[in-house]
């Protein structure tokens, strides 16, 4: 296939020089249908491979993917192995997991199955957090960077999307919240955090093993950041049933303290909902992708429900007060 017509002549150029020491034609890429990130990625006929191309342009971080890459490799969990890269240009070629996602092939017969493998691989980033030295130059998940993160809901979803501007006061209040419940409850942040722990970046792979995907975005954090994310999942939300038996599942693997764990989830997912639903508006007015929207109802919904935790009532009474219906 020829690239798409958004390359310019030089990057076509430099992709084909990348390509070309390893005897590899663009006629030989297959495009594989992206998410919401900028990057590309081609699959390479014959070839276990495939090619990452991650403009310098569009900001991604590759320097920060095969760092976490071999971080995840030397825990002895399933990330990509790296073939080849060029970080200045924002190339690699890397191990091809498959095709079958867990958004791809989860059903309600294999589905308990399935997230429980998941939740074995979140617990051994939480139990290597716990015995591990703290991971030299990587950041921790601080409340400034959630709070950069929730400004989108106020930027993208109640001033574009519905035209409502919250004064500074009010923006002041809830960072104060936020602020005060981080404190309270976010007490361990040793764990190293994938921040996409999602249905579309689990790979099942022929041997069984899951693959990891899209983890350049990991921080020092709380292992309920993933789990929140995986068990309340906009693209795929999981019955109450099944949500309260994973949750359990990974308290018996990680020995976490269970009222704890589940006070955790409701402060990240509230969170990080809130970031979704300004991503999802952001990539419709900014981006031109609006199929994401249909995800946000879904978002509102988590929100809503974890907003009865009294533990988070200081938010609740924050979105009632500013008339924010979720």
């Amino acid at each position: 296939m020829s690239l798409s017509s958004d390359y310019t002549l030089h990057r076509k150029n430099l992709i084909g020089s990348f390509l070309e020491s390893e005897n590899i034609t663009f006629k030989s890429l297959i495009k594989i249908k992206s998410d919401a990130s900028p990057r590309k990625y081609y699959r390479i006929q014959n070839k276990k491979l495939l090619l990452m191309d991650a403009d310098p342009r569009t900001n991604e971080k590759l320097t920060s993917f095969v760092k976490i890459d071999k971080i995840l490799l030397n825990y002895g969990l399933t990330a990509p192995k790296i073939y080849k890269k060029d970080i200045l240009n924002g190339l690699m070629l890397l191990e091809d997991f498959g095709e079958d996602t867990f958004s791809k092939i989860l059903n309600k017969k294999n589905e308990k199955t399935m997230y429980k493998n998941a939740l074995e691989v979140l617990s051994v980033l939480n139990n290597k957090g716990k015995t591990a030295p703290t991971i030299k130059g990587l950041k921790k998940y601080t409340i400034n960077e959630q709070l950069k993160e929730t400004s989108l809901f106020f930027e993208w979803y109640l001033q574009e999307h519905l035209g409502k501007k919250l004064d500074k006061d009010s923006i002041f209040s809830f960072e104060l919240n936020l602020k005060k419940l981080y404190k309270k409850i976010c007490t361990k942040n040793r764990t190293l955090v994938l921040r996409d722990f999602h249905v579309d970046n689990l790979i099942k792979r022929a041997d069984k093993k899951i693959g990891l995907i899209d983890f350049q975005d990991a921080l020092l954090g709380s292992s309920s950041y993933d789990l929140s994310s995986i068990i309340e999942d906009v693209r795929r939300p999981i019955s109450r049933e099944l949500k309260d038996m994973l949750i359990k599942y990974f308290r018996k693997l990680t020995k976490e303290d269970l009222e704890k764990l589940k006070i955790e989830i409701a402060y990240f997912s509230v969170q990080r909902n809130m970031k979704i639903i300004g991503i999802f508006s952001r990539l419709k007015y900014r981006d031109n992708k609006p199929r994401y929207m249909k995800y946000i109802p879904n978002a509102k919904n988590f929100i809503r429900n974890h907003l009865e935790n009294q533990e988070l009532r200081i938010l609740k009474e924050w979105f009632q007060a500013n008339r924010i219906n979720v």
